[in-house]
């Protein structure tokens, strides 16, 4: 399963700006029960595989390559 996706640029001063605002934020075009459904299942295995569970899902969707939860940590 891919979470990779695309960024999009617009430009308050294109003629079609509202239209590819609308466009892009048509939430009710996507299924919520979908959405919750992997959500519900990320909540579910980070709370059963704790901290191993959050690297892999930071791995993964930040594209790291983090070890230990230490290196999550801003300072």
């Amino acid at each position: 399963m891919s979470f990779l996706c695309d960024i999009n640029l617009l430009d308050a001063n294109d003629a079609d700006f509202e239209a590819q605002l609308d466009r892009l934020t048509a939430w009710d075009e996507v299924s919520n029960a979908a959405v919750k459904s992997v959500v519900d299942q990320i909540l579910k295995n980070v709370k059963e595989r704790g901290d191993t569970a959050l690297l892999e899902y930071t791995n993964r969707f930040d594209r790291r390559d983090c070890r230990e939860v230490d290196e999550l940590f801003l300072s």
